[in-house]
Order: C-alpha cells, then sequence, then structure tokens
C-alpha cells in the first residue's frame, strides 16, 4: 500500500468497466444473495427472477416445439390433475408432450447466470442438493416434488394431456449457459437430465429415458 500523500495509483480501464457492467447487470436482474439489502430490493429482486424467468420459459416452449413437441408454459399443478393439495406445488415451468412416443417432460427452467468465482459456484451448488433448510425446500427438492406428485397421477396427468397408452414421466432441467450442477455428482444428475438451451435439439422425440 502506498503511503505517499499524493500516491500514484494505476488501473487497468477495461477491468473497471467491465465489473460495473457486471455489479449493474446484477442489481437489475436481481442477481444477488437476499440477505444482501433491504426489504425493497429483496422484494425487486424476486420481481426480477419472475420477470426474466417467465420470458426463458417461453423461449424454451418455442424451442421445443421447432423441434416437435407438444408444449405449454408455467402450467399448475392443480390445473393438471384437477383438484387441489394441503401444499402448494407451484406450476410446472414447461410441460412437453409426443403423443407418438408417449413421452412426458416435466421442465424446470432456470436462466442462471454463468458464475466464475469459488464464492459463487458454492452458492448455485447449495440451491440443488435436494434438501430444505430451515422448512423451506431449495430449487431442486421443489422440483421433484413435482415429479413425483405428478407420476403418483400419471393417470390425471395423461388426461389432461389426451395421451393414452402407458407413458413415461421424465425429469428435466433447461439452463440458459453451462452451470456447475452439469459437472459435479450428486442428487441432481441422478434425478433429472441437464440440459442448456442450445443443446435442446439433442433431445430427440424418441430417445428412451434411462
Amino acid at each position: 500500500i502506498a503511503q505517499e500523500d499524493d500516491p500514484t495509483i494505476c488501473f487497468a480501464p477495461g477491468m473497471v468497466r467491465d465489473a460495473f457492467v457486471y455489479m449493474v447487470r446484477n442489481y437489475y436482474e436481481g442477481a444477488y444473495p437476499d440477505w444482501h439489502l433491504g426489504p425493497s430490493m429483496r422484494k425487486y429482486a424476486g420481481n426480477a427472477r419472475i420477470r426474466d424467468g417467465m420470458d426463458f420459459n417461453k423461449r424454451v416452449v418455442s424451442r421445443m416445439q421447432e423441434l416437435g413437441w407438444q408444449a405449454e408454459p408455467e402450467v399448475t399443478i392443480t390445473k393438471i390433475l384437477r383438484k387441489r393439495f394441503e401444499r402448494n406445488f407451484g406450476d410446472v415451468d414447461v410441460l412437453a408432450w409426443d403423443l407418438r412416443s408417449k413421452r412426458i417432460l416435466i421442465i424446470e427452467c432456470k436462466d442462471l447466470q454463468f458464475k466464475k468465482t469459488y464464492g459463487e459456484i458454492g452458492e448455485q451448488l447449495s440451491d440443488f442438493r435436494g434438501e430444505g433448510t430451515d422448512g423451506k425446500r431449495d430449487l431442486l427438492r421443489k422440483h421433484l416434488d413435482r415429479v413425483e406428485l405428478l407420476r403418483h397421477h400419471r393417470a390425471e396427468l395423461q388426461n389432461y394431456l389426451g395421451l393414452t397408452g402407458i407413458a413415461t414421466v421424465e425429469s428435466h432441467f433447461v439452463f440458459s449457459s453451462p452451470v456447475p450442477m452439469q459437472f459435479v455428482n450428486g442428487p441432481i444428475r441422478n434425478a433429472a437430465q441437464l440440459h442448456t438451451y442450445d443443446d435442446l435439439g439433442r433431445l430427440s422425440l424418441f430417445q428412451q429415458p434411462s
């Protein structure tokens, strides 16, 4: 650390620019921990994530339809099964199906930022452990609960989609960019098929689930 009264300071303008853009983008997208700021910014972050998440869901639906699937965005469990439950299971981000192969895809879509630091990667991984903390289910656990419920009520699900015979119900995640969860062993790798948006073309209509 320079001790002079008027020290010479060197910095790289490109790094300052990148840091500023990164900070502003994070605030706009609400991509910061909920504990980081006060109630107003936590509320804004929730709204921003809903806004961006719904846009990404629609992109995934459009892409799936281009690939030959039938698909719907943001379908509530109560709409699919035509009944209410004591717990709020939320909605399926993208419900996709094919009448010929009788495949039903329960897709959880996540428009997540590409993480670079160890801390950011660890924080992202902690959201997909398939567990709960302080009575709250993490992102993976919520998805798996929906998949389990729909598999249990397979007949009602198939009736909603107009599918006859024996259909398969598959668990999928679609991310907007590569994420750490694709490269580690753990519950998410065992309980769901993981994709990025750009790789959806590999999801063949006639590919049988493993």
